[in-house]
């Protein structure tokens, strides 16, 4: 019985997070985590305290997923961390726009088992940057996240598509302008 009852957890997380990428954070309820898993809130309640801990739990699972493969890169050179760590983020976001919301942008507290994706991307490219730039130049640093957000911002409301040939391009380009 136990067993049944983490498949259908898991199950439920499974669709939560189809729910939350396709709808939006806003739009996610228990109804529709029901309709889309076909069951009814009964047994979803059963498994999960409210909505909040199945949204905490959605968080929590791909941010620690999001860091994992953040910690994969530090081997390579610096230049290459930068440019494989903001391609891992807008990958992230084209794929999931509404994930990514809620991971990297949401306004909102998440009950959080560790340090936010967030945090632990800005803390990471923000080394990488000081790394690369030892001059500690105020404009490399804006150009660097000037680049990162907007090039998100267009990714993420369809003006453009993630293009990793043309993200990796733009990001050799600005950091050889800033050695």
């Amino acid at each position: 019985m136990e067993n049944q009852d983490s498949m259908i957890r898991l199950k439920l997380i499974r669709c939560a997070i189809a729910c939350i990428d396709e709808k939006g954070l806003h739009n996610f309820s228990i109804r529709e985590l029901g309709k889309r898993a076909r069951m009814t809130s009964t047994p979803i309640y059963n498994r999960f305290t409210n909505k909040q801990e199945i949204i905490s739990i959605v968080y929590n699972l791909i941010t620690n997923s999001f860091i994992k493969k953040i910690d994969s890169y530090k081997d390579l050179p610096t230049d290459e961390q930068l440019i494989q760590v903001v391609a891992l983020y807008l990958r992230e976001i084209n794929k999931h726009p509404n994930i990514a919301e809620l991971i990297f942008l949401n306004p909102e507290k998440v009950e959080s088992d560790g340090p936010s994706a967030q945090t632990v991307f800005k803390e990471k490219v923000n080394s990488l940057i000081e790394e690369l730039n030892h001059k500690h130049s105020e404009e490399f640093f804006l150009k660097i996240w000037s680049q990162i957000h907007g090039t998100a911002m267009m990714i993420k409301n369809g003006i453009i598509s993630y293009n990793y040939d043309e993200i990796y391009k733009s990001m050799i380009t600005t950091i050889k302008e800033a050695a």
